[in-house]
């Protein structure tokens, strides 16, 4: 590709203009970071950043990503953006007359925001998720450099050092964590059609940014991060390096630098998630078509004429994917060495990401080869389902998996230690549907299993069956659940033979991330649930509808029991809730924590507004009716012209009432 001419890209929109970004200058960096970045300052110097805003202060680009000048009295300072040489700087006077305002303005907001009271959260669940959410928000970015201590632009994923004996140090940036917590952010600034896979995250404002000034202040962050994982692709590793696996290491210092220990490694799961968060932005930026757009996805993200490229952060995640994904590694809970539903899952997804991004790029031979890769992908998975089980097992032992690979020489004879005795039930199985779900897929490998290749959705009667068995493995495990019913709502741990107990081995305690995330795939569950169309409920079967309903209901009361024990301490969230007490357990403020409240609150509002749509008032049921008297397909499925049982209807899977209201219990 010999020009940025070479990219397809749509229309540009003058109305979305970005303002050029400003970054610290880093000349005034404090020096002395370790790995515990600010040693001396704990817990009491977050409260005190919220609310300390005299001073002078250098804009980072976002107004939460302000630092003071502590002693220097020096002013407001700005420094151009590394993007833009500075010799050659593009803005006029006018335009940084313009800039300067929306910094004070920003600064301003900022002091507004955070020094309201808080908020009472006695109205309701749906009154406390939308407060949560804003408190969410504002940790997450606590949570990023360079306010949390660490390098521009990484995720922490706590602010715990190890500062108590019931505190682990968790002060590192995870590829994971920080993937995943950037694509929570992610709705605050793109239009949802821009969002994969859609289930991650199920609106953003219908398809529109409503807030340009948040707006712009987010794409900022996002570059951010963006110019942090180009960093830490070049480091060096226990795992490797750019060119030969480092892009698997799991964590790194806070300073960048690589960390040293011993861990869980490879993990191949960050490079999809990495790439999975990326791709989105990048689908925007040739789509807003600016040429300083095109330069910087050209220059940072991708390009196709190259494998491995330092600094193209896409294109080295989508090659390391590309060619190692049958490799193993350990799970996204860092303990076990083998081959992962989950991880396997994101490779496919972001695998497919890439092949309509490199698609848009001249020469299709990356975007073949990507498919290409998908397509093996795709055939290996149902390895995973076993019929006498009944559900996907998220783990095999690499003797057991066998993945289908253009190069079979490639994979290697080596012998692996066996896995534990375990059910291979985990909250993997929701974490895959709320971010590999939602596509369709209708090969069958009858040869090997009766399930069909998921599309990973909880319109897959098999996938909706794991995770009901995952929630159900948890029955009688602990008091804080004591005296209820699974569809009440249940505090849920990573797996049920789980002994992590937050900082050393006993017996394992429930997760918020768990927990939230299961709520969030039942309303996934709830927004895209197919029926038969002999039963379709908008004709005559009231009790799918009710069963809809109370679909809704029971991922409430997963959200509700969090609630009972995150509302106890102002909202503030560790990472483990104690089994017996509720009190907090492990890491303090974990971003992962965050992330998972916000993705499932967007969720409820998706299943919401989904419920409403389905309402249809009586007077219309018969002219709906109507409209199903439809044309027939040649293959004999229903076409509908009615835009709500069109929408319902567009899935591959068929789940009958009687299945969903049996699954459910009484309705």
């Amino acid at each position: 590709m010999s020009s940025m001419s070479s990219i397809r890209h749509g229309p540009t929109d003058s109305a979305q203009i970005p303002l050029l970004h400003h970054h610290v200058d880093h000349t005034n960096r404090s020096t002395g970071l370790g790995r515990g970045g600010r040693a001396t300052r704990g817990e009491e110097d977050e409260n005190e950043n919220l609310n300390k805003l005299s001073g002078s202060y250098t804009y980072n680009g976002f107004p939460r990503r302000i630092r003071s000048q502590y002693s220097r009295g020096k002013p407001l300072s700005i420094t151009a953006s590394p993007l833009v040489d500075r010799d050659r700087s593009i803005l006029s006077w006018p335009m940084k007359m313009i800039g300067l305002a929306l910094i004070v303005l920003s600064i301003t907001w900022l002091y507004t925001v955070l020094s309201r009271p808080p908020v009472e959260l006695k109205d309701g669940l749906g009154t406390w998720i939308a407060a949560e959410m804003e408190l969410a928000e504002s940790r997450i970015l606590l949570n990023i450099g360079p306010v949390a201590g660490a390098e521009d632009g990484l995720v922490i994923a706590s602010p715990s050092r190890g500062e108590r004996h019931d505190l682990l140090d968790y002060f590192y940036t995870w590829t994971r964590d920080s993937a995943l917590t950037i694509s929570s952010l992610l709705p605050f600034f793109l239009p949802s059609s821009y969002l994969s896979p859609p289930s991650s995250s199920p609106t953003a404002g219908d398809g529109e940014v409503k807030d340009n000034a948040t707006k712009v202040l987010y794409e900022s962050l996002i570059q951010g991060y963006v110019a942090s994982q180009a960093s830490l692709q070049l480091v060096k590793t226990p795992s490797g390096s750019l060119m030969d696996g480092g892009l698997n290491e799991q964590k790194y210092e806070v300073d960048g630098t690589a960390f040293e220990g011993n861990w869980g490694r490879p993990q191949r799961d960050g490079p999809a998630l990495r790439a999975l968060a990326m791709i989105p932005y990048a689908n925007y930026l040739l789509d807003r078509a600016l040429p300083l757009d095109m330069q910087y996805v050209r220059e940072h993200l991708h390009r196709s004429d190259q494998m491995k490229v330092p600094g193209m952060v896409i294109k080295n995640d989508l090659e390391e994917v590309a060619h190692d994904w049958w490799k193993g590694g350990f799970d996204l809970w860092e303990e076990v060495d083998g081959h992962h539903l989950f991880t396997l899952l994101v490779s496919l997804r972001a695998l497919q990401a890439g092949t309509r991004l490199a698609s848009r790029f001249d020469g299709t031979g990356a975007a073949d080869y990507y498919k290409r890769q998908a397509d093996l992908i795709e055939k290996s998975l149902p390895d995973f389902w076993i019929d006498k089980h009944g559900y996907w097992l998220s783990t095999l032992n690499h003797d057991a998996y066998k993945p289908i690979v253009e190069d079979s020489s490639s994979l290697s004879g080596a012998s692996h230690l066996k896995l534990p005795q375990r059910e291979w039930l985990d909250c993997s199985i929701p974490l895959s549907v709320i971010y590999a779900g939602n596509r369709s897929y209708t090969q069958r490998r009858p040869e090997k299993t009766n399930a069909s290749v998921p599309d990973f959705a909880l319109t897959d009667p098999d996938v909706l069956a794991s995770l009901r068995m995952y929630i159900k493995s948890f029955d009688d495990m602990y008091g804080i659940n004591k005296g209820r019913a699974w569809t009440d709502g249940w505090a849920l741990r990573k797996y049920n033979e789980d002994i992590y107990d937050g900082v050393g081995t006993s017996e394992a305690n429930p997760w918020y991330l768990c927990t939230y995330s299961t709520a969030h795939a039942l309303y996934l569950a709830q927004a895209t649930l197919p029926v038969k169309e002999s039963s379709l409920w908008l004709q005559r079967d009231h009790r799918f509808e009710e069963a809809l309903r109370r679909l809704g209901e029971v991922a409430d009361n997963f959200m509700a029991i969090a609630r009972r024990y995150a509302e106890k301490h102002d909202g503030r969230m560790s990472e483990q809730i104690g089994r017996v007490d509720g009190q907090p357990r492990g890491a303090r403020d974990l971003t992962w924590s965050y992330a998972s409240l916000l993705e499932a609150g967007r969720a409820r509002m998706e299943a919401q507004k989904w419920s409403s749509k389905r309402t249809v008032p009586s007077r219309a049921r018969k002219r709906c009716m109507a409209d199903e008297v439809a044309q027939i397909t040649p293959g004999g499925e229903r076409e509908s012209h009615n835009p709500v049982t069109r929408a319902v209807s567009r899935v591959r899977h068929n789940l009958t009432t009687g299945k969903l209201v049996n699954w459910l219990g009484s309705v």
